[in-house]
């Protein structure tokens, strides 16, 4: 009976402890989303460094599933589409210039040739 009891204290205590946890964490204020590459990872060589971590990453992901988020998110998105058309765009002249060089290049060597000289027969 005592086990059971001893069990059941440690039990509620850790109950507790992560009701006061999630009371700190609910406390700080909410991340927010924004465009541009994610940060560097945090390294940390405490034991719970990784409980924080994916408990930020789940706070990240609830707040994309809200009205503000889904806004950031879109909002990124079309920061990225139109970076993406810019550089096709740029593609697509580089490739048009180059085509142009190697016609030019083309032309020219053909010009370059130069005949032989010599009078028939003296070979």
């Amino acid at each position: 009976m005592t086990g059971w009891l001893a069990s059941r204290r440690r039990l509620q205590a850790e109950v507790a402890y992560l009701r006061l946890q999630l009371k700190e964490e609910r406390s700080k204020p909410r991340l927010t989303v924004r465009p541009g590459p994610p940060p560097p990872p945090a390294e940390t060589t405490t034991p719970f460094a990784m409980e924080t971590i994916l408990r930020g990453q789940i706070q990240v992901l609830q707040q994309m599933t809200t009205v503000p988020g889904a806004k950031e998110l879109a909002k990124e998105l079309s920061t990225w589409r139109e970076r993406a058309i810019r550089l096709s765009d740029m593609l697509r002249e580089a490739e048009t210039d180059n085509e142009w060089f190697r016609r030019q290049l083309a032309a020219f060597e053909t010009r370059a040739v130069v005949p032989a000289q010599r009078e028939p027969g003296l070979g």
